[in-house]
């Protein structure tokens, strides 16, 4: 197909896929004579990801090119969702005692190793995000807050995953996923970004509902 029809096809504007070659983010069509190049079925792939990547999940052109120069990379040291969800949630830099957030990293990562679907030798990707939260609550709220309180969010948190594994269409291409496919990294994307905001906007709700039912003297029903 032509450059033209690719971007009919992909909903991409021209002068963005040619951007997207200059910047390496995907390669450029074969060239048929002059001025005309063919495309493929990849190059919607490619493109379908890169939407992904940049619209919803926000990554930037560099960050972009990073976890696409990962796909399919035999010799990768990180996997592309990894990296992708590194540049997605970046963390803010860290600002005060060291001994403190030694202290809770010892803690959380101890919690962590001991739930029982962490898998052994396990790298703990988001450890840090929850010791960050961990030292927030401990500053602002409640000094003496454990770790181990973190219990039933963990149990949540797994029962949410299995739901939400369970409801994927097909199942999960455990082969495409571990070979770092792009249509693989594309649905993990998606599937986390998108969905992600229901589960704080549940929550938010349920905690008003909540309040307001016990403000009015209104029997609290069970989750389900």
């Amino acid at each position: 197909m032509r450059i033209s029809e690719l971007s009919r096809r992909s909903g991409v504007p021209i002068s963005s896929i040619k951007y997207f070659i200059r910047e390496q983010l995907m390669p450029a069509g074969a060239r048929r004579g002059p001025n005309q190049a063919e495309y493929h079925d990849a190059h919607l792939e490619r493109l379908d990801l890169i939407r992904a990547l940049r619209e919803v999940g926000g990554l930037s052109i560099e960050a972009t090119r990073l976890v696409l120069s990962a796909i399919g990379g035999p010799e990768r040291v990180t996997h592309p969702v990894d990296l992708a969800f590194d540049a997605i949630y970046t963390r803010e830099p860290r600002a005060g005692d060291e001994e403190e957030y030694a202290r809770s990293t010892a803690e959380v990562h101890a919690f962590l190793s001991a739930l029982p679907w962490t898998v052994e030798d396990e790298v703990l990707v988001y450890e840090r995000e929850l010791v960050d939260a961990l030292v927030k609550i401990r500053r602002f709220a409640w000094a003496d807050y454990p770790a181990e309180a973190l219990a039933p969010y963990a149990r949540a948190a797994w029962e949410i995953a299995e739901f939400e594994f369970d409801e994927i269409p097909g199942g999960i291409d455990t082969e495409a996923l571990a070979a770092g496919r792009a249509d693989a990294v594309k649905s993990a994307v998606l599937g986390t970004v998108l969905f992600e905001p229901i589960l704080l906007a549940l929550r938010r709700q349920a905690h008003r509902a909540r309040l307001l039912r016990m403000l009015r003297g209104l029997p609290l029903p069970p989750a389900h």
